[in-house]
C-alpha cells in the first residue's frame, strides 16, 4: 500500500480497500479497511462538517472489518498499518 498525497492536503477523505497480508503460518488473509482522513490543519468549520457526517458515511460504506482515523499521512506507513490490522 502506498499513499501519495501532498503533506499540506487539507481536504477530508474517505477510502475503502481490501488489505491482503501474510499470516505467521504463511496463509494470506484479507480485511476490508475504511480509512478516515481528517487533517489537523483543516479549518474548524470543515472539521465540524466532517465530524457530523462521519457516522453516516460509515453506515453507507458497510460492511468493512476495520477502520482507522488518520490525521497526518505520515501516520499511515505500511508496517504500522499492517500491524494494526493483524489484531
Amino acid at each position: 500500500m502506498s499513499c501519495h498525497i501532498l503533506t499540506n492536503d487539507i481536504q477530508f477523505r474517505y477510502g475503502i480497500f481490501e488489505l491482503e497480508y501474510p499470516t505467521t503460518d504463511g496463509r494470506i488473509e484479507s480485511k476490508i479497511v475504511l480509512i478516515l482522513y481528517a487533517p489537523d490543519i483543516a479549518p474548524a468549520k470543515e472539521k465540524f462538517i466532517y465530524a457530523t457526517s462521519k457516522d453516516e458515511v460509515k453506515k453507507k460504506l458497510q460492511p468493512f472489518n476495520k477502520e482507522i482515523q488518520v490525521n497526518d499521512w505520515a501516520d499511515l506507513n505500511d508496517e504500522q498499518f499492517v500491524k494494526y490490522f493483524k489484531h
